[in-house]
């Protein structure tokens, strides 16, 4: 049985009452708000999480261990171990589960063990920490949401309803004009200064805290600490006037990929697959969006005004910190097209298939579907 109680503000416990094979587990989540924890509510009722220390020593750590004295050996063999990894996960197999055998030879040395009760527990803690996978996830993405959405709507109020600033998207020469800004009435108005010392400590709680790991972590860290000298390297050199436009341009996206995002975790609860289609409006409407202002917009009125109309402004007296500021966007723009790669993928598959081909966004929960509990008594039986 399954307890839910909310006794702090802002969090959540959830407590799986013990029965007569289980002990109690608390699980504390963020309640960013109550709807994604109802949405794997009923999933948490039926996967009690035991922990055996006896299993978790004798199988899951030696398989462990025994994969990655594999790899260490592949390794010194001189064998490609991408390849390797490639070939393990197209067959559906985790060199870290334990094998067959391993499990047989357990329960022989343990007797008070059976390979069904074995069989069982592995996958409900699989099935345990996916479903945990999900729910962190959802809770990441609706944070991200909240977090894009309200610094999108700051950076349209601060750059768009000013006419003083209005004016630095209109003409981009104007980004430029009287540098470096001496004068207080050319200055950053104090509304888009904290808009920009905000967007700054978001970036950096961004690459600190992320709870998920995802297949592109490594191009998600160079993007974040390229947009977080940026940040700082235009405030200190005071050029934030492109900045805001910069900040501006790539919130707008990310919008409607996390709102993408949580419906599409939403969606992989049960009975809620007719979200699937919702999913995919979104995402067909983050690949425009993001077709039209990182691939578009962004090299059209930033890159370039930086390339052609700066160096007037700098009297072209070319200076290290320009040549910095050119490499951190030519960065970004690099990880646009990788990432845009990336959404073309997903949207063939889409147009293909009737819905997104996997998830390139971040890694899938790994889990096994090829062995339930009603399978293992089915083999007891026998």
């Amino acid at each position: 049985m399954t307890c839910i109680t909310h006794n702090t503000p802002g969090v959540v416990s959830i407590s799986l009452i013990p029965n007569a094979t289980s002990t109690t587990t608390t699980i504390t989540i963020t309640d960013i708000c109550h709807q994604p924890l109802a949405l794997y509510s009923r999933q948490l009722k039926s996967l009690p999480h035991v922990h055996d220390a006896l299993i978790e020593k004798a199988l899951v750590k030696a398989a462990a261990a025994r994969a990655k004295a594999d790899r260490d050996k592949d390794k010194d063999k001189g064998k490609d171990k991408g390849k390797d990894k490639g070939k393990s996960k197209a067959k559906g197999v985790d060199p870290k589960r334990p094998t067959a055998g391993e499990i047989t030879a357990f329960c022989a040395a343990n007797e008070s063990y059976t390979e069904s009760e074995v069989q069982k527990y592995l996958w409900r803690k699989r099935r345990y920490v996916a479903t945990e996978m999900k729910v962190t996830k959802f809770v990441e993405a609706i944070w991200r949401f909240c977090f894009y959405t309200a610094f999108c709507m700051w950076g349209i109020k601060g750059l768009f309803y000013n006419p003083d600033t209005v004016a630095w998207i209109q003409n981009t020469a104007n980004n430029w004009r009287g540098w470096p800004f001496t004068d207080v009435d050319q200055q950053l108005p104090h509304f888009l200064k904290l808009y920009y010392q905000m967007a700054l400590g978001c970036y950096i709680h961004q690459l600190l805290w992320t709870e998920v790991d995802r297949k592109d972590s490594t191009e998600m860290i160079v993007h974040h600490v390229s947009t977080i000298f940026l940040v700082m390297w235009s405030w200190c050199s005071n050029l934030t006037r492109i900045g805001c436009t910069i900040l501006i341009v790539h919130d707008v996206a990310d919008v409607f990929l996390e709102s993408a995002k949580c419906v599409n975790y939403a969606s992989l609860s049960k009975g809620r697959k007719w979200l699937s289609s919702i999913c995919d409006s979104l995402f067909a409407v983050f690949a425009i969006t993001f077709a039209a202002s990182r691939l578009y917009f962004f090299p059209r009125h930033c890159v370039a005004s930086l390339y052609t109309e700066a160096p007037v402004a700098f009297e072209n007296k070319y200076w290290l910190g320009y040549y910095i500021f050119l490499g951190l966007l030519g960065t970004l723009q690099v990880l646009h097209v990788f990432w845009f790669a990336m959404i073309l993928k997903m949207v063939y598959g889409l147009l293909q298939k009737g819905e997104v081909e996997g998830d390139v966004r971040s890694d899938d929960e790994d889990e096994d579907e090829s062995f339930t509990p009603e399978s293992a008594e089915s083999k007891k039986g026998k």
